[in-house]
């Protein structure tokens, strides 16, 4: 009876051997389908692949029909490339929109300072990968005059300096010379930010305010004033501690009653004050 009973055991226990192996059989079919169809949504499928890449750049956005860009596409796609492969998605094809980022980052652009925002749109329905640029615009130039050779750059609606421009005279460009210190990096505000709201007030004041501007001066910046000197009439002064949306009136009343062209100066650097020579 003994004999009988082992032998029914090995018999049950070599069945629940096979059913095991059976199992975890399955187990590695099913993961290695998983894996599988994984790889295939991954690599082959037809609905994360793209076939175009379409540079956007903000003018096309606003619906201008011209625009100056300072960046190329190939500029751009290879700073997405770049990304791409910093980010460790360089294993997924170049053409599947999971290899690609929805923005960038501000780390990312500093290789192109023209560039303020990239942001790209995975058009999956149209095979197409949208890459929307938002380059900065040029507000006026920025030279640094304290030591030669004289070094200029653009600087934005931010007061952000992006790019290396040529020395610029006259009253056509806005154009600031700075004498109280040495060229900043490409990036950098050109004042600590809470002057550039007085210093922005300035360029459409002056321009509603029809003075032909010969040049704008940053002497000395612990002074927190700015020189504008004109071709028409006297040299101005502003503080840039507050904005100069009062000073328009101002000169165009001097303007009006025909004693702006023959003052020396006109003082603005007390707020709601104006002293003239």
């Amino acid at each position: 009876m003994s004999d009988v009973g082992n032998y029914i055991f090995d018999v049950q226990e070599k069945k629940e051997r096979r059913r095991r192996y059976v199992r975890i059989g399955v187990l590695i079919g099913v993961v290695f389908a998983v894996l599988l169809v994984s790889a295939w949504f991954l690599f082959r499928a037809p609905f994360l692949r793209f076939s175009t890449i379409a540079i956007i750049p903000n003018a096309l956005r606003a619906g201008e029909v011209s625009f100056d860009r300072r960046t190329s596409d190939a500029q751009v796609i290879d700073l997405l490339r770049g990304t791409m492969l910093k980010n460790g998605r360089g294993w997924l094809p170049i053409e599947n929109f999971l290899a690609w980022p929805n923005v960038l980052e501000e780390k990312d652009l500093k290789f192109i300072p023209q560039l303020k925002r990239v942001t790209l749109q995975k058009k999956y329905w149209d095979d197409t990968l949208a890459v929307y640029v938002e380059e900065r615009l040029p507000l006026g130039v920025w030279c640094f005059n304290k030591e030669s050779p004289v070094e200029c750059f653009w600087f934005d609606d931010e007061g952000i300096i992006f790019e290396k421009t040529f020395e610029a005279e006259g009253s056509l460009l806005t154009v600031v010379h700075d004498y109280s210190h040495d060229p900043l990096p490409l990036l950098s505000p050109v004042l600590p930010e809470r002057m550039l709201p007085a210093l922005f007030s300035l360029f459409p004041t002056m321009k509603a305010s029809g003075v032909a501007i010969k040049n704008i001066m940053l002497k000395d910046l612990d002074k927190e004033e700015i020189e504008i000197a004109t071709y028409d009439g006297p040299t101005l002064y502003f503080s840039l501690r507050f904005p100069a949306d009062e000073s328009r009136e101002v000169v165009q009343a001097l303007k009006r009653e025909g004693e702006f062209q023959k003052l020396e100066y006109v003082d603005f650097r007390v707020p709601h004050r104006t002293y003239y020579k």
